[in-house]
């Protein structure tokens, strides 16, 4: 009963915000978020996890009845269900939002602390993302899966670029018109070949 009474007082303490994150100014029932929930927060939080499943496996008795995989199958299931398809959306909103700029395709101001040469503001932009990205893949175990998902960012870039310079170099011409009268880079922008694959 006494173990009931402690477990009942640190249930009150947490749900009053009081245990684990502290009681500083905080209402009733409200708790502190100690890390911003973000997917690229990930990287935060999944390594310790990993470290105490690895920690926990040690300690599970070789003869349980507790199979040592399923200490983390509820992990397993949590990227692949929840955390591969937030990143997903959040990955292609972050490139919709760059991509839809209206000045994505000027030069960039600041490209000298960028790139050796200009480069356009939506190019910096896409880098911070794949940078970010990268660098929280960098922190967890490796997976193709989500490494794919950052390649399908990069094709939608290369496809919104081409599109860009397609109606760049390409002017509009009567149905009559033949496309041989078209200069060079829009014969190439409108031919199959290389560029298109």
């Amino acid at each position: 009963k006494k173990t009931r009474v402690a477990l009942d007082a640190s249930l009150a303490r947490r749900d009053t915000g009081q245990g684990l994150v502290g009681s500083s100014k905080q209402s009733t029932g409200s708790y502190k978020s100690l890390v911003e929930p973000s997917v690229f927060n990930m990287s935060l939080l999944l390594p310790p996890t990993l470290a105490f499943l690895q920690r926990l496996k040690t300690i599970v008795p070789p003869g349980s009845d507790l199979a040592t995989s399923t200490l983390t199958t509820f992990l397993d299931n949590f990227l692949v269900n929840v955390f591969q398809p937030q990143l997903d959306e959040t990955l292609s909103k972050l490139s919709d939002s760059v991509f839809g700029e209206a000045d994505s395709f000027l030069q960039d101001q600041t490209w000298k602390q960028v790139a050796p040469r200009p480069v356009f503001k939506g190019a910096t932009q896409f880098f911070q993302i794949v940078t970010a990205f990268c660098k929280m893949l960098g922190t967890i175990p490796p997976d193709q899966a989500l490494s794919s998902l950052i390649v399908t960012q990069m094709m939608r870039y290369h496809d919104r670029c081409f599109t860009w310079y397609r109606s760049l170099v390409t002017k509009t011409q009567d149905h009559s018109e033949d496309a041989n009268n078209l200069r060079a880079s829009a014969r190439f922008s409108i031919q199959p070949g290389p560029l298109q694959d």
